[in-house]
Formats: structure tokens, C-alpha cells, sequence
């Protein structure tokens, strides 16, 4: 079977942007500092070497099994798929709206519903364990600056 002009393309312009990348790692080896071997520099060599390794594949290696025709989701999952993406640009919103804690809470809630299926009482606590996991990791962990409510400056 052969391989499609298409896929090549893609495989093309895979290697290409991982050279780019691996150009752009060896070109900030020197500006490291300390004396480590790890730098800035190494996720982005990584990342290089994995998407020529892959635009390689799709060049040479992965055919493809048949000539299939997409098909579009319909009812319950087109209705849920476009739910999920209206969440996330709610959470958009709503982070800066109410912060970052009550609208993962809420956004969760919603997410853990829709592609979940469960319960509310199930939703809220996985929503509720989610929220603490995430501020714990976020917050006071990594201390990530996260926006603070502007509804409060209007009361």
C-alpha cells in the first residue's frame, strides 16, 4: 500500500519544525548555567528529536490501512462535544470573573457531568477533590500566580 502524498507532507514538515528545534536547543547549550548537563535547552532537544523521529515514520514507515471517510459525530455526542468546549471558554471567562478556585470548582462540576454521566453527588466530590488537587499542586506548591476574583472589586 502506499503511502499518501498527504501523509508525507505532514512528515515533511514534522522533521523540518524538529530540526528547527533541535537547531534552537544546541544554539542555547552555551547560555546555560551551572554545570549540569540539563538545561533550558534539553525540552526542547527532546521535543526536536521525537518530531523528526515522527515526520520520519510518516515519511517513510506508517501506510496507510484503508481509505476511510470521517465521520462527524451526531446527536447525544455532537450535543456533548460542543457542551465541553462551551465549558472551557466559560472557564475562560469565569477565572477571571470569580478566580481560579470557585470556577474550577463549577467548571468541573459541569465537565465531570457532561462526560461523565454521573450523579450530582459524585460530580460535586470529584469536582471539589479536583479543585483541591489542583490548588495544592498549583498554589501552594508550584506557587503559580492564578487570577484573583474582580467581582470583588465591584462589591
Amino acid at each position: 500500500m502506499k503511502t499518501l502524498l498527504a501523509d508525507r507532507i505532514a512528515g515533511v514538515i514534522l522533521f523540518v519544525i524538529g530540526g528547527l528545534a533541535v537547531f534552537e536547543a544546541i544554539r542555547l547549550y552555551p547560555l546555560h548555567i551551572g554545570r549540569s548537563i540539563v538545561g533550558d535547552e534539553t525540552f526542547i532537544g527532546f521535543l526536536g528529536v521525537a518530531l523528526m523521529i515522527l515526520g520520519g515514520l510518516f515519511i517513510f514507515v506508517f501506510k496507510p490501512q484503508g481509505d476511510k471517510q470521517a465521520e462527524f459525530p451526531t446527536g447525544e455526542l455532537r450535543k456533548r462535544m460542543l457542551l465541553v468546549t462551551g465549558l472551557l471558554f466559560a472557564y475562560w471567562v469565569l477565572l477571571q470573573v470569580i478566580g481560579y478556585t470557585a470556577s474550577t470548582f463549577i467548571i468541573g462540576l459541569g465537565l465531570f457531568r457532561t462526560m461523565g454521566a454521573y450523579g450530582w453527588l459524585r460530580c460535586s466530590v470529584f469536582a471539589a477533590m479536583l479543585t483541591v488537587v489542583y490548588y495544592v499542586l498549583f498554589v501552594v506548591w508550584l506557587q503559580s500566580p492564578f487570577p484573583e476574583p474582580s467581582i470583588g472589586i465591584l462589591l
